[in-house]
């Protein structure tokens, strides 16, 4: 029997339905056989979300979603459509649908933690939050450029989006200066990033006015007289990004994780083969939001800089940041020397971190429309028979919208799922998760040992 032949008479066999071999009824209960007992697929482990600054309440601060203990379940529902060999390469690919995936886990509301969002971050951390009812305005506007970044027309928006809140818990535990001790050593710059956010100034101002600038830059998009992106804002800007950078540079020599990841998203990532973050920020030479969403929007492509004055600026502009960096890395090791006593002066507490507190808790589970899933395999002879090793699962889903359990009819329960409904990005990242989690090496050797058992069965061996 040729390899083809056998490989779809096995193919077949899988999704014989009654068979001793049905591979969503072995999904589904296991089974046991002379050489062991075959699990059943219960569930996959999926990655957490959050947690995600959502919005402010005056009472309890600022609230926060995480998704936790996730897990992928339903894959029962699985049927096979089509299988296509190629015996020149050895590969085959296979086209599967699992027609009722879910998301189950818990959700838990939090609050008191600076999340998700910078500009809540930053006018917490500043203490500078205005007093009254109802949300932040800036946080409100911030979420309506959040929504225009978040469009289909505009996917380097949306990887800025989505590369911000896959960096969240690292920014907040740098901004909260919660670094001190990383794999047993002292991350010396912990609290540098705090103390510039809270007290360097440029041009004798601070970070509170230029977040004005941003604020009031943004809700007058085609205002070009804000001081938006003009030397000044610039030059505290450069300043802030490199005390990040450095900031993710010692976690990253600490073998740190975050730190690695941090760096890759701000100096090492690029979109769609465009420039780095880093570079693109510097080059950009517009003074208006809107001009700075268009920027955004082609993938840091400024198309004026085809005239050689402003060719020009942009070389002024970098010529600019690189002064501020040479500035920022010699207070940074200042800070090391000098002034890293101060995040544990007695009495201190501009350092400490905001405590949290645990609003709700609630589990929830969410069904998924039916997803396509292309197994890819390779092919070897083993004994005479053909084995197969999938080595890749690629899943088609769109962003799930989750819900949250309508049992819980409380009021901070509805106003968390009224702001995750509106929270495109969070959809995307459950998406993310749920890829991943779909092409795991895990579910990869499961379905691979089903498919080599029902060769050895159809073949008589």
């Amino acid at each position: 029997m040729d390899m083809e032949t056998n490989l779809k008479k096995a193919w077949d066999f899988l999704w014989t339905s009654g068979g001793s071999d049905y591979l969503p009824t072995i999904i589904a209960s296991g089974k046991t056989q002379t050489n062991g007992i075959i699990p059943a697929l219960e569930s996959i482990a999926i990655d957490p979300v959050g947690p995600i600054a959502l919005f402010k309440e005056d009472s309890s601060g600022y609230v926060s979603v995480s998704f936790e203990e996730m897990e992928l379940q339903g894959f029962s529902s699985l049927s096979g459509k089509t299988i296509i060999i190629n015996e020149k390469t050895g590969t085959v690919q296979m086209r599967c649908v699992i027609g009722h995936l879910q998301i189950s886990g818990n959700y838990v509301i939090l609050s008191g933690v600076l999340t998700g969002c910078s500009i809540a971050s930053a006018k917490t951390t500043i203490r500078a939050l205005a007093t009254g009812s109802g949300e932040d305005p800036n946080i409100t506007l911030a979420k309506q450029y959040l929504a225009q970044l978040n469009q289909a027309s505009n996917p380097n928006g949306n990887v800025l989006v989505n590369m911000f809140y896959d960096q969240n818990e690292t920014l907040n535990s740098i901004v909260l200066a919660q670094n001190a001790i990383v794999n047993g050593y002292t991350n010396q710059l912990n609290g540098k990033f705090r103390d510039a956010w809270l007290n360097y100034q440029t041009n004798n101002q601070s970070t509170l006015y230029y977040m004005g600038i941003t604020s009031t830059a943004a809700a007058n998009p085609s205002n070009s007289d804000s001081g938006f992106n003009d030397e000044n804002y610039n030059k505290h800007g450069a300043y802030m990004e490199t005390v990040l950078t450095v900031e993710a540079v010692s976690l990253k020599n600490l073998k740190d994780p975050r730190g690695e990841s941090l760096y890759e998203a701000i100096v090492g990532n690029a979109i769609n083969n465009a420039q780095p973050l880093e570079q693109q920020a510097s080059s950009f030479t517009g003074n208006t939001v809107s001009a700075l969403m268009q920027y955004v929007q082609s993938g840091g492509n400024n198309a004026v800089q085809a005239d050689a004055a402003l060719t020009g600026a942009v070389q002024k502009r970098k010529s600019t940041w690189e002064e501020v960096r040479a500035q920022a890395i010699r207070d940074c090791e200042q800070w090391v020397s000098d002034q890293r006593h101060l995040e544990y002066a007695p009495g201190a507490n501009r350092f400490s971190s905001l405590s949290e507190k645990k609003l709700l808790t609630h589990t929830f589970k969410q069904s998924l429309a039916p997803v396509a899933i292309v197994l890819t395999a390779t092919v070897s002879q083993e004994n005479g028979e053909p084995r197969i090793i999938i080595t890749n699962i690629e899943a088609s889903i769109s962003p799930p919208v989750i819900e949250l359990p309508a049992a819980d009819t409380s009021p901070l329960n509805n106003k968390v799922q009224q702001a995750i409904s509106q929270a495109a990005f969070i959809g995307r990242l459950m998406q993310a998760r749920v890829q991943v989690g779909l092409n795991s090496e895990y579910l990869r050797l499961y379905l691979s040992g089903r498919f080599n058992e029902a060769i050895q069965t159809t073949s008589g061996k």
